[in-house]
């Protein structure tokens, strides 16, 4: 039986921006994972993220690819066309 995997894979490196204005970056897909690092981003000032992992809503920045220690919230972003 095949079975799912829990991570997926995310679009090359799918494009988002923020929603508000801090947004925290967790070492873990979840809230219980510590915070490493906050996005301040206010409007005006917002940047492309690119996610390179999803895993149960939470998505991966590529600039903490290598030791997979990055994660947003999706719901407080929105992907760029």
């Amino acid at each position: 039986m095949a079975r799912k995997k829990a991570v997926e894979k995310a679009k090359e490196g799918r494009r988002v921006v923020t929603t508000v204005d801090y947004l925290r970056v967790r070492s873990g897909a979840g809230m219980h994972h510590r915070h490493v690092a906050v996005l301040h981003e206010p409007e005006g000032e917002k940047k492309e993220h690119c996610i390179i992992k999803e895993k149960k809503g939470w998505g991966l920045l590529a600039e903490y690819k290598k030791l997979e220690n990055g994660w947003i919230d999706l719901e407080h972003t929105h992907a760029v066309e």
